[in-house]
């Protein structure tokens, strides 16, 4: 009789779990166990306010990097089309537009075109003529090569790109110099090769680069950087090896936590049946920064097969030894399809309310 009793309070347990774990309906995350609290939580588009920090949201669009330098104390959030500059604080200094033939120069903060050059240092941002400089006005290779080399000793910052045309209008590379306040643009021979990781400054071996490197934030809950993809740090160690803010040393961070997950469709079946595989829903998150909580929510997903709703968020700050020089943190809220989606994804901005 006992053993019976048991097999049937097993069997019980095990349809229940089933029927939590497979459905829409909401068991172990009944609205009875969900506390009223919950029901305060906004999404974060219009911005959220806490004791200490307010959340900003800067874009809709989770792809881009997020950068910084301590030379200017300033961040930089690269995000096709648009690139945003903000203060040590972050606030928004700068939201430019960039035209539909130019691009950012890599790992540095300036914008190029065909014509004209933007140092998004600046506090205006205007577009600075250069003097061009044509492989074709010169008689031999030695000849360029000579005035190449004494505009490069002069020079105060020389940024290479990909991205320039020779006077046949055909792709070639080019190389950007500054003399005395002064830029000059010249269009590289074929056989001159740059050498490019895709994340620092791009180089050639005979004249490297002259220019201070932007650095990426680093999600150390996560183990990811702020790159355009996020791309695990790992992976990105093994791609490239001059990326000193990796090593650095960060405060360790709780990041974005999911505080109750409340089911509400099927997200997702097994191909060809009718089968749930994935739960979609509502996740309320907890961000932790120093004795602060930001609450906000969105929506996520669950698999049948897993206990926790998955988490889409990202929080990349910088190094300990900056944290006082830049005090400004971000948040990267993921969703990857449009299903049931919030309108919630993109790249946030986490700013003190008191400014020191």
């Amino acid at each position: 009789m006992k053993l019976s009793i048991l097999y049937l309070t097993l069997l019980i347990v095990g349809a229940i779990t089933i029927l939590d774990q497979c459905s829409t309906i909401n068991l172990r995350t009944s609205p009875l166990f969900k506390n009223k609290q919950l029901n305060n939580y906004p999404y974060p588009t219009t911005g959220i306010t806490s004791k200490n920090y307010t959340l900003e949201r800067l874009n809709s669009n989770y792809y881009g990097a997020i950068s910084y330098s301590t030379t200017v104390n300033k961040f930089f959030v690269f995000s096709h089309p648009t690139t945003i500059v903000l203060d040590r604080h972050g606030n928004t200094l700068h939201r430019f537009e960039i035209p539909n033939e130019g691009h950012p120069i890599q790992a540095a903060p300036y914008v190029e075109t065909e014509t004209h050059f933007y140092d998004l240092t600046q506090e205006t941002l205007q577009p600075i003529p250069f003097k061009m400089i044509w492989r074709k006005d010169f008689p031999t290779l030695n000849s360029w090569k000579a005035k190449f080399t004494d505009s490069y000793k002069k020079a105060s910052i020389v940024l290479y790109s990909r991205y320039g045309k020779d006077a046949k209008k055909q792709s070639a590379c080019r190389a950007y110099l500054k003399i005395d306040n002064e830029w000059w643009c010249f269009v590289l021979p074929d056989r001159i090769q740059l050498k490019n990781d895709y994340q620092t400054l791009i180089t050639t071996e005979l004249f490297p680069a002259k220019a201070d490197r932007l650095f990426y934030l680093v999600d150390a809950k996560n183990q990811t950087a702020s790159t355009h993809t996020k791309i695990k740090i790992a992976e990105l160690k093994q791609q490239t090896m001059n990326l000193t803010e990796l090593n650095e040393t960060y405060t360790k961070q709780k990041g974005a936590k999911i505080v109750f997950f409340e089911k509400e469709m099927i997200y997702d079946e097994i191909a060809y049946t009718p089968f749930p595989i994935l739960i979609g829903g509502t996740v309320y998150y907890n961000l932790h920064i120093d004795k602060d909580i930001l609450q906000f929510k969105d929506h996520s997903y669950r698999s049948v097969l897993a206990w926790k709703a998955e988490n889409l968020t990202g929080y990349f700050t910088v190094p300990k030894i900056y944290e006082d020089q830049l005090k400004a943190s971000f948040l990267i809220l993921e969703y990857p399809t449009n299903t049931n989606e919030s309108g919630a994804k993109g790249m946030y901005v986490i700013k003190p309310n008191v400014v020191k």
